[in-house]
Formats: structure tokens, C-alpha cells, sequence
């Protein structure tokens, strides 16, 4: 997904994916990202280096 979410149902309950683009290529919009997205969620990044940030 890039700058996206969805959400689907586990074990009866939502839980919204979000999916952020890319930073190194300043693809990632987080705001387009989040924008509609309900909690609980679960969200993943796509920057190879992100780890060594954390």
C-alpha cells in the first residue's frame, strides 16, 4: 500500500492497516495515510533505514 489504509475484520473486530510510502524517495505522506483510518491499527513503512533512526 503506499499513503493507504483499509481495514478488515479479525475475529469478529476491525483493525485498520495502514500502509506508508517510501521516505527515502519522499513518496511517504503520513496525513493521506492516516486520513480515515479507525483504531485499533497497525501501521507499516517501506524505508530501508528506518532502523537505525529507531
Amino acid at each position: 500500500m503506499r499513503n493507504q489504509n483499509t481495514t478488515v475484520r479479525v475475529k469478529g473486530a476491525d483493525l485498520t492497516v495502514l500502509g506508508v510510502d517510501d521516505t527515502t524517495t519522499k513518496s511517504d505522506d503520513a496525513e493521506q495515510t492516516f486520513q480515515g483510518g479507525h483504531a485499533p491499527a497497525v501501521a507499516a513503512g517501506a524505508d530501508p533505514h528506518a532502523h537505525r533512526r529507531a
